[in-house]
């Protein structure tokens, strides 16, 4: 659930090697494992995803583990596994940004701040079939499409100053330079996460919790 931008050809489908930057900020949030003791949501900004193979993608996450409570950063260059940040706390009602930089030669630069900690991570990865074709601020149930249900009570993410770099242009995600897709969290015809129309400022959208 959340948002994509992207620079579209004369048929609408993303082109290729124009997402050069992605930011955003949220709070993390606090999550209600009452009825979903084991779960979690993924929080992320990255670039890919939508439309291709490959995601580079850094972000929080907020876990029901056995009925507990966990949270942590984490980075991923996927279809490779997610790397838990252990030098990098998180607790619920944290501010953070994060960032996802192409930086030239095939590498991208992942960076998160925690605002509440002052404390900042980054990784540099090559990625040399990464189709940079999107922008992606997005919350999510990893493990979904195989154990749908257990999405845990969230309650909303608000997403702030989420802005990119498409095809040398700097903007929020309604720029007119690029399009830009709505993305509900839906599962079996099950609506599990609501995701709200931008805010008036163009960079700013609420995530929902409707559904385990």
């Amino acid at each position: 659930a959340g948002y994509i931008a992207f620079k579209g050809n004369d048929q609408g489908y993303p082109i290729n090697k124009t997402v050069s930057f992605v930011t955003g900020s949220w709070i993390v949030p606090n999550v209600d494992c009452s009825s979903t003791p084991n779960g979690y949501a993924a929080i992320w900004v990255g670039i890919d995803g939508a439309y291709s193979h490959t995601i580079e993608q850094i972000g929080t996450v907020s876990k029901c583990s056995n009925g507990n409570a966990q949270y942590y950063a984490w980075w991923e260059i996927y279809p490779n596994p997610s790397k838990p940040i252990i030098s990098f706390p998180v607790s619920p009602g944290d501010e953070i940004v994060s960032e996802v930089e192409f930086i030239g030669n095939k590498k991208f630069n992942l960076t998160i701040t925690n605002l509440n900690t002052g404390k900042t991570f980054s990784k540099i990865k090559k990625v040399p079939d990464a189709q940079r074709n999107s922008a992606e601020w997005i919350v999510e149930d990893p493990l979904g499409l195989i154990n749908p249900g257990n999405l845990p009570n969230f309650n909303s993410v608000t997403f702030k100053n989420a802005q990119a770099r498409i095809k040398g242009t700097m903007g929020k995600i309604n720029n007119p330079s690029w399009r830009s897709n709505e993305i509900d969290l839906v599962n079996q015809q099950i609506l599990k996460a609501d995701t709200s129309p931008l805010a008036s400022s163009g960079d700013s959208f609420n995530v929902t919790w409707m559904h385990s």
